[in-house]
């Protein structure tokens, strides 16, 4: 997302909550998949000992889109970006829930500024809404933060 300010995306109505988790499955599945398919191929090339050029060309090449969709992913609506640290994923392990697995039914919020989504809960806890420049800790990217996003 290109936006410069933050954006809350909640969805009160029971029927497009389930719709987004659904649609979120159903892409995380697909994402997964495709990675693994992806890191299977690379590991063929891997266990080789000597690459040919074209051989090692291919495995760039693999890696290229691999790393391309998992940071697409890394940065995408599907889960909140504070990882394992996100405090949603924190209390659904309490309860059982898988930890290879992120909670989905999490309404997010777009941080311009880490080019993020983040739960509502670690938006609210983290109060990102109140940054100013002075809190960050490099010079020269909290000069570009204090200009870009007039904070």
């Amino acid at each position: 997302m290109k936006s410069k300010k933050i954006h809350k995306v909640i969805l009160k109505n029971p029927h497009l909550r389930q719709i987004r988790n659904n649609l979120r499955t159903v892409l995380k599945l697909a994402i997964n998949e495709e990675l693994d398919r992806l890191g299977k191929f690379k590991r063929l090339y891997i266990l080789k000992k000597k690459l040919t050029p074209s051989q090692k060309k291919r495995w760039q090449c693999l890696s290229e889109k691999w790393n391309s969709l998992y940071h697409r992913y890394r940065q995408s609506t599907l889960q909140c970006a504070c990882g394992a640290a996100c405090s949603a994923f924190q209390e659904a392990k309490k309860h059982g829930f898988n930890p290879q697995d992120r909670p989905i039914d999490l309404d997010l919020v777009w941080i311009p500024w880490l080019e993020e989504w983040i739960c509502i809960d670690d938006f609210e806890k983290g109060r990102y809404g109140e940054m100013t420049h002075e809190d960050f800790d490099d010079p020269v990217y909290r000069e570009w933060v204090k200009k870009e996003f007039e904070i």
